[in-house]
């Protein structure tokens, strides 16, 4: 989606029309210094936080060592997605003081990654970070089994490891697997307003249980520019982002927990933080941070 949305939003601002982002990822689509775009979704690097942040609070202590001592690797597709993750997560990391010992890219058609899991074996790293869409993931799981890759802590960063078609294309190998994403149904209902509800509608339309938070992330997103658009004084680009910038919801309220208040800068919404899930018996569920999670991570177990 990043792709689309970086050369749709392009156009856009050209033409000076009002570009709503409601799931791409890429951080360039909100610093470019564009005047005509609005984002209510998290950023990678909002999700190169949330890793290390959970790496330096959460995992180190669970694996007995000092964030220091951690040595952490990561495998990313090389696309704008895989590539801005990664990079933001070796400069966070070195910011803390830990220790990044490989970065390896790929692409993500491709069908061996053989030599990426071989590079990743002989560092042997506590834990790895994985950016990748749904083929790759489970094509990196099967190998990584083939080879004999064993990795303390896994963890993924939305993408393909966030899919219900992941774990049941991996198996086995899913259970365990943290991932860092948009949240997702196994949530404390506490923090979401209305979630119940566009489940029920969800399953009205389309038969079946959502298969990714991704949906209510941009279910979420429509029903913010709906409620700005009602808000504007006329509906024009500038009036829409004129009311956008006055447009806040407090943590809590929204459907997927997430507030909202923009950058009058880049037009992002800087309230929508992503968080750790983990496969948990077939199920994506919140593990940090703890006022969003529904169980503690397994980690070490």
């Amino acid at each position: 989606a990043s792709g689309i949305s970086l050369a749709g939003s392009e156009v856009a601002e050209r033409n000076k029309v009002l570009y709503w982002e409601l799931g791409a990822v890429s951080d360039d689509i909100t610093n470019r210094g564009y005047q005509y775009v609005v984002r209510t979704n998290s950023p990678a690097s909002y999700y190169s936080k949330a890793h290390i942040d959970f790496i330096y609070d959460v995992v180190a202590e669970k694996l007995g060592k000092s964030p220091e001592e951690l040595k952490i690797a990561i495998v990313h597709e090389d696309g704008s997605y895989g590539t801005t993750i990664a990079g933001n997560a070796v400069m966070l990391a070195e910011e803390k003081g830990m220790q990044v010992v490989s970065v390896q890219p790929y692409k993500a058609t491709s069908n061996d990654l053989s030599s990426v899991i071989l590079n990743l074996k002989n560092v042997q790293p506590d834990v790895l970070i994985a950016v990748s869409y749904l083929n790759d993931a489970v094509l990196l799981a099967r190998q990584s089994k083939e080879l004999g890759l064993e990795v303390p802590v896994f963890i993924g960063s939305g993408g393909g490891h966030t899919m219900i078609d992941f774990y049941n294309q991996a198996g086995e190998m899913a259970e365990g697997v943290l991932n860092v994403d948009f949240p997702q149904y196994a949530i404390n209902r506490e923090i979401t307003s209305g979630l119940d509800e566009y489940i029920q509608k969800y399953e009205e339309k389309y038969g079946h249980f959502p298969t990714s938070g991704h949906s209510m992330t941009n279910y979420m997103g429509m029903l913010v520019a709906l409620e700005v658009m009602n808000q504007a004084d006329e509906l024009t680009p500038e009036a829409i982002k004129e009311a956008a910038m006055k447009y806040t919801l407090e943590p809590g309220q929204s459907v997927n927990g997430w507030g909202v208040q923009f950058d009058p800068a880049t037009g992002q919404n800087v309230l929508a933080n992503p968080y750790v899930h983990q496969w948990i018996d077939g199920e994506m569920k919140v593990v940090w941070p703890k006022e969003a999670a529904v169980e503690e991570a397994r980690i070490g177990e």
